[in-house]
Protein backbone atom coordinates (compact mmCIF):
# COMPACT_ATOMS: atom_id res chain seq x y z
CA UNK A 1 0.00 0.00 0.00
CA UNK A 2 2.03 3.21 -1.43
CA UNK A 3 -0.74 5.59 0.25
CA UNK A 4 -0.27 4.61 3.70
CA UNK A 5 0.71 7.90 4.29
CA UNK A 6 -2.20 9.52 3.09
CA UNK A 7 -4.76 6.63 4.46
CA UNK A 8 -7.48 7.83 5.95
CA UNK A 9 -8.12 4.30 8.29
CA UNK A 10 -12.06 4.48 8.81
CA UNK A 11 -12.03 1.88 11.45
CA UNK A 12 -15.13 1.42 12.17
CA UNK A 13 -16.70 -1.58 14.26
CA UNK A 14 -15.20 -4.11 16.72
CA UNK A 15 -18.01 -6.40 15.84
CA UNK A 16 -20.43 -5.24 13.29
CA UNK A 17 -18.81 -1.93 12.09
CA UNK A 18 -19.72 0.48 9.42
CA UNK A 19 -22.40 2.32 9.56
CA UNK A 20 -25.93 4.26 7.57
CA UNK A 21 -26.06 7.91 7.35
CA UNK A 22 -29.03 9.30 5.65
CA UNK A 23 -29.99 12.03 7.13
CA UNK A 24 -26.52 12.72 8.97
CA UNK A 25 -23.66 16.16 7.57
CA UNK A 26 -21.57 14.71 5.61
CA UNK A 27 -18.29 13.76 6.92
CA UNK A 28 -15.71 16.58 5.62
CA UNK A 29 -12.27 15.04 4.14
CA UNK A 30 -9.59 17.26 3.85
CA UNK A 31 -6.18 17.24 2.81
CA UNK A 32 -4.54 17.10 6.09
CA UNK A 33 -7.05 14.06 6.95
CA UNK A 34 -5.17 10.93 7.06
CA UNK A 35 -6.93 8.81 9.66
CA UNK A 36 -11.04 9.06 11.01
CA UNK A 37 -12.89 7.39 13.24
CA UNK A 38 -16.59 6.93 11.34
CA UNK A 39 -18.28 5.86 14.59
CA UNK A 40 -19.79 8.77 15.90
CA UNK A 41 -20.68 9.72 12.18
CA UNK A 42 -22.89 6.42 11.16
CA UNK A 43 -26.39 5.44 11.16
CA UNK A 44 -27.56 1.78 11.29
CA UNK A 45 -30.19 -0.68 10.90
CA UNK A 46 -31.07 -3.95 11.90
CA UNK A 47 -32.66 -6.25 9.52
CA UNK A 48 -33.61 -9.11 12.04
CA UNK A 49 -34.38 -11.18 9.29
CA UNK A 50 -31.46 -10.20 6.94
CA UNK A 51 -34.19 -9.68 4.06
CA UNK A 52 -33.53 -6.03 2.94
CA UNK A 53 -32.09 -4.70 -0.12
CA UNK A 54 -30.04 -2.11 -0.87
CA UNK A 55 -33.18 -1.07 -3.18
CA UNK A 56 -35.14 -1.44 0.24
CA UNK A 57 -32.66 0.50 2.50
CA UNK A 58 -32.55 3.13 0.20
CA UNK A 59 -36.38 3.78 -0.29
CA UNK A 60 -37.41 6.72 2.31
CA UNK A 61 -39.75 4.29 4.28
CA UNK A 62 -36.68 2.48 5.19
CA UNK A 63 -34.25 4.75 5.42
CA UNK A 64 -36.36 6.51 8.16
CA UNK A 65 -35.82 3.54 10.73
CA UNK A 66 -31.98 4.12 10.97
CA UNK A 67 -30.61 4.91 13.95
CA UNK A 68 -27.84 7.61 14.49
CA UNK A 69 -24.60 5.65 16.48
CA UNK A 70 -24.10 7.42 19.64
CA UNK A 71 -20.53 5.98 20.33
CA UNK A 72 -17.40 5.75 18.72
CA UNK A 73 -16.82 2.13 18.38
CA UNK A 74 -20.50 0.30 17.58
CA UNK A 75 -20.18 -3.06 19.19
CA UNK A 76 -23.77 -4.72 18.77
CA UNK A 77 -22.42 -7.58 21.07
CA UNK A 78 -22.42 -11.64 20.74
CA UNK A 79 -24.79 -13.97 19.61
CA UNK A 80 -26.87 -11.76 17.42
CA UNK A 81 -27.90 -13.48 14.24
CA UNK A 82 -29.41 -10.07 12.76
CA UNK A 83 -28.11 -8.63 9.19
CA UNK A 84 -26.60 -4.73 10.12
CA UNK A 85 -26.79 -1.88 7.35
CA UNK A 86 -24.57 1.09 8.17
CA UNK A 87 -24.07 4.29 5.62
CA UNK A 88 -22.66 7.57 5.81
CA UNK A 89 -21.43 10.54 3.22
CA UNK A 90 -18.41 11.78 2.82
CA UNK A 91 -17.27 15.17 1.20
CA UNK A 92 -14.04 16.01 -0.03
CA UNK A 93 -13.89 19.79 1.25
CA UNK A 94 -10.43 19.94 -1.89
CA UNK A 95 -10.44 21.61 -4.57
CA UNK A 96 -8.70 18.29 -5.98
CA UNK A 97 -9.58 14.84 -6.22
CA UNK A 98 -8.43 12.64 -4.05
CA UNK A 99 -8.15 8.71 -2.87
CA UNK A 100 -8.94 7.61 0.61
CA UNK A 101 -9.57 3.80 2.09
CA UNK A 102 -11.89 2.65 4.22
CA UNK A 103 -11.21 0.54 6.64
CA UNK A 104 -13.34 -1.96 8.24
CA UNK A 105 -11.37 -2.75 11.13
CA UNK A 106 -12.44 -6.56 12.20
CA UNK A 107 -11.02 -9.31 9.99
CA UNK A 108 -13.99 -11.56 11.48
CA UNK A 109 -16.94 -10.75 9.81
CA UNK A 110 -18.33 -13.07 7.55
CA UNK A 111 -20.27 -11.61 4.98
CA UNK A 112 -19.67 -7.39 3.73
CA UNK A 113 -21.45 -5.82 1.03
CA UNK A 114 -20.23 -2.44 0.34
CA UNK A 115 -22.13 0.19 -1.93
CA UNK A 116 -20.85 3.67 -3.05
CA UNK A 117 -23.80 4.67 -4.27
CA UNK A 118 -24.07 6.60 -7.44
CA UNK A 119 -26.88 9.17 -8.80
CA UNK A 120 -27.58 7.23 -11.97
CA UNK A 121 -28.34 4.45 -10.33
CA UNK A 122 -24.77 2.05 -11.37
CA UNK A 123 -23.60 1.52 -7.90
CA UNK A 124 -19.90 0.80 -7.32
CA UNK A 125 -19.86 -2.88 -5.55
CA UNK A 126 -17.55 -4.63 -3.33
CA UNK A 127 -17.94 -8.09 -1.45
CA UNK A 128 -15.75 -9.22 1.08
CA UNK A 129 -15.76 -11.41 4.40
CA UNK A 130 -14.00 -14.03 5.77
CA UNK A 131 -15.40 -16.83 3.81
CA UNK A 132 -14.44 -15.36 0.75
CA UNK A 133 -11.42 -15.82 -1.51
CA UNK A 134 -8.31 -13.31 -0.33
CA UNK A 135 -7.35 -12.61 -3.54
CA UNK A 136 -10.22 -11.22 -4.48
CA UNK A 137 -9.93 -8.55 -1.68
CA UNK A 138 -9.55 -4.66 -3.69
CA UNK A 139 -6.88 -4.15 -1.28
CA UNK A 140 -4.41 -7.00 0.29
CA UNK A 141 -5.00 -6.26 3.66
CA UNK A 142 -5.36 -7.72 7.21
CA UNK A 143 -8.87 -6.12 7.54
CA UNK A 144 -11.10 -5.02 4.94
CA UNK A 145 -10.10 -2.24 2.80
CA UNK A 146 -11.73 -0.36 0.26
CA UNK A 147 -10.52 2.47 -1.87
CA UNK A 148 -12.50 5.49 -2.57
CA UNK A 149 -11.97 7.87 -5.39
CA UNK A 150 -13.45 11.51 -3.78
CA UNK A 151 -13.70 14.25 -6.83
CA UNK A 152 -13.34 17.20 -5.81
CA UNK A 153 -16.32 19.16 -3.83
CA UNK A 154 -18.34 16.37 -3.67
CA UNK A 155 -20.52 14.23 -2.09
CA UNK A 156 -20.06 10.11 -1.77
CA UNK A 157 -22.25 7.93 -0.34
CA UNK A 158 -21.98 4.82 1.29
CA UNK A 159 -23.92 2.04 2.25
CA UNK A 160 -23.02 -1.42 3.73
CA UNK A 161 -24.72 -4.84 4.77
CA UNK A 162 -22.64 -6.72 7.29
CA UNK A 163 -23.87 -10.22 8.38
CA UNK A 164 -21.94 -12.86 10.43
CA UNK A 165 -21.96 -15.45 13.06
CA UNK A 166 -18.84 -14.45 14.60
CA UNK A 167 -18.69 -11.56 16.72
Amino acid sequence: MSKLSTLLCFVVFSWVSAAEVLAAEPVLVTEADTEMSLGLHLEYLEDKDGTLTLEDVLKPEVASRFVKSQVETPNFGIGLSSVFWFGFTLKNAADTATERWLEIGYPLLDNIEFYRLSETGEHLRFHLGDKRVFSERPISHRNFVIPLALESRKEVRIRIRIQTSSS
